[in-house]
Parts: C-alpha cells; structure tokens; sequence
C-alpha cells in the first residue's frame, strides 16, 4: 500500500492493534487527531519536532490508556511495528 496520508493514520492503528490494543477506527482517529492538533501547534509555535512515539503516546493517553510523558516502550515498540507496516 502506498503510503499517503489516510495511510499514515490507518498504519498506526494496525500497529496499536497488533500490539494487543482493542481499539476502534473511529476512536483512533478521534484521539489521534487531538494528538496531531497539539503536536502540529509545539512544532510550529515552538519549532520543535517531535516524534511519532511521541504522538502515538499522547493518543493512548486520550484513549484512557496510561503512559508516561516521555514515550514508553509501548508507544516506540509500536513506532517499531508502524515502521514495518511502512516497509510493506
């Protein structure tokens, strides 16, 4: 699959899934869109890149699941699998 922008949203999520997450599409994109808001906002307001671990992290949190500040091995394993989805 190419990657493009549906992609980059969908891949992720298949990580989270195959990491033993149950999460619904519909959940995952709401909350990964809240993710992509405030990270959007720090790399522009405060020119400060910030990772998809990161990113993946601050979505598990809105969904309830429990993560620290700094990504865990959680959110880089699944940065992990999501790199493997991209090489497919």
């Amino acid at each position: 699959m190419p990657h493009n922008i549906e992609t980059s949203k969908i891949e992720p999520l298949k990580a989270i899934i195959a990491a033993g997450f149950e999460i619904s599409l519909e959940k995952f994109l709401e909350a990964y869109a809240q993710a992509h808001k405030k990270y959007r906002t720090v790399r522009y307001r405060k020119l400060r890149e910030v990772t998809n671990a990161v990113w993946i992290s601050e979505t598990l949190n809105i969904l309830g699941y429990e993560t620290e500040q700094e990504p865990d091995n959680i959110a880089k394993d699944i940065c992990e699998l999501y790199k493997n989805f991209q090489k497919s």
